[in-house]
């Protein structure tokens, strides 16, 4: 399984649009992928216009060969796209070492 890790920056006042327009229509983008696991977004506490995206592929090719060169891909960009105050960063990683608290 991978990782992709996104930093997003978005312009800075349309940070409300850009939550919707990822709720509304990339969200289901990104779910109809071939390889697609899940995702989550999350908003900085201490930068309100900076966010950060996990999406799981099972493979890097997944994101980069299947989902990036798709039609699906240019709607998810068609819809959050708009809102972007710099290119995103895109990282994959891969997990060694999970803890979680229960």
């Amino acid at each position: 399984m991978i990782l992709e890790v996104v930093d997003l920056y978005i312009k800075p006042g349309e940070e409300a649009g850009f939550e919707a327009a990822f709720k509304i229509g990339a969200a289901e983008s990104l779910a109809l992928a071939k390889g697609y696991h899940g995702h989550e977004l999350l908003r900085s506490a201490d930068t309100p216009n900076r966010y950060k995206l996990f999406v799981r592929w099972d493979s890097v090719a997944d994101h980069t060969e299947g989902f990036q060169k798709s039609p699906a891909f240019q709607v998810w960009r068609g819809h959050v796209g708009p809102f972007f105050e710099s290119k995103p960063e895109v990282d994959h990683v891969v997990s060694l070492v999970k803890v979680d608290e229960s």
